[in-house]
């Protein structure tokens, strides 16, 4: 399923933007480089949410933080965290996380809560409904999610796959027959 969004020149651009060299991807590289421009870290950490929600980016004065289902397979861990990043990049505006998603909001906060307030007012979420009509019909979602398909783009034609992946499969029980393949770098 593609996603296409009249903001593809304004994705586009901001992919442009940020000088980035594709042929030298790991996730990790990236997150650094993203923070550089920003002036702040990101932080990104696993977290079991219910089945409707994916990955919560919570902007703040000196970090960012992702937060990304755990339940999902690596390779999502990946599209979650480059969607979540297209919100940064894209200048999205937050929204309320606890009007949308309750109680769980409190326990992702004291996941995040290393002795500053994390207000829920400001944070960006993902939700579980991907459907084309959806992200559609939500502007800033389907320009983030236009900006993690382009990044996965460029990663390809930069033949980076295996580090979207990060391991030779995201299926855990065929991981040690790929490994004895050689798919590990």
């Amino acid at each position: 399923m593609k996603f296409r969004t009249k903001s593809n020149t304004k994705v586009t651009q901001a992919l442009e933007a940020l000088n980035y060299d594709f042929g030298a991807f790991e996730l990790n590289h990236f997150l650094e480089h993203i923070g550089r421009l920003r002036g702040r870290e990101i932080v990104c950490h696993g977290f079991p949410f219910k089945e409707k929600l994916f990955g919560v980016w919570i902007p703040r004065d000196t970090r960012d933080y992702i937060a990304y289902n755990s339940s999902t397979y690596e390779i999502h861990h990946t599209h979650i965290i480059l969607h979540e990043v297209g919100h940064m990049v894209l200048n999205h505006q937050p929204v309320n996380l606890e009007t949308v998603f309750g109680s769980e909001t409190v326990q992702l906060l004291e996941i995040f809560s290393t002795g500053t307030h994390l207000d829920s007012s400001s944070c960006m979420v993902l939700p579980r409904t991907v459907e084309e009509a959806y992200i559609c019909s939500n502007p800033q979602e389907a320009e983030a999610e236009e900006f993690a398909a382009l990044v996965q783009n460029h990663i390809f034609r930069a033949n980076r796959f295996q580090y979207l992946v990060q391991t030779s499969t995201t299926i855990n029980e065929l991981r040690a027959f790929t490994d004895a393949l050689g798919f590990q770098e």
